[in-house]
């Protein structure tokens, strides 16, 4: 694959690249490292990876993650249960600026950068080190 830049990538780049991650598993991502061997501690450790799949550095940016093409990357933990898959956790967009947010108006709203998301599901096994954790599905999501 060409050389990848997140910042610049458009959104069929940042797709095609996506689709390459299902199937794999999280220590198949180069670069990927876990310090915690309990799946249920460093929960960040998993979201790194796959940033750092897309070239993504690790940051707090108030800005989508993939700027040019105003797409949010957002990993999320699926469990399995007798009922099937469920997401395991909430996922956050953005944070609330309780003092800033009295000013804004839903046409400008900054939350509106982050909602083009790009979920990468990945399946959390309860016995397993995350370097196991299968991705199961990537999906580009807008309301």
């Amino acid at each position: 694959m060409e050389r990848f830049d997140h910042r610049t990538a458009t959104e069929d780049e940042i797709l095609e690249r996506a689709a390459l991650l299902e199937g794999m598993r999280l220590g198949d991502i180069p670069g990927a490292t876990f310090s915690s061997t309990d799946p249920r501690q460093g929960r960040q450790e998993v979201g790194h990876a796959i940033e750092a799949w897309f070239g993504i550095p690790p940051n707090p940016s108030a800005e989508p993650d993939f700027p040019g093409a105003g797409i949010e990357l957002k990993a999320v933990p699926l469990l399995r249960g007798d009922d099937g898959i469920r997401v395991k956790e909430r996922t956050v967009i953005s944070l609330i600026d309780y003092h800033g947010i009295v000013a804004e108006e839903w046409e400008t709203a900054s939350v509106r950068k982050k909602l083009r998301i790009l979920f990468v599901f990945f399946e959390h096994l309860a016995d397993t080190p995350k370097e196991g954790f299968p991705i199961h599905h990537v999906l580009l999501w807008e309301p």
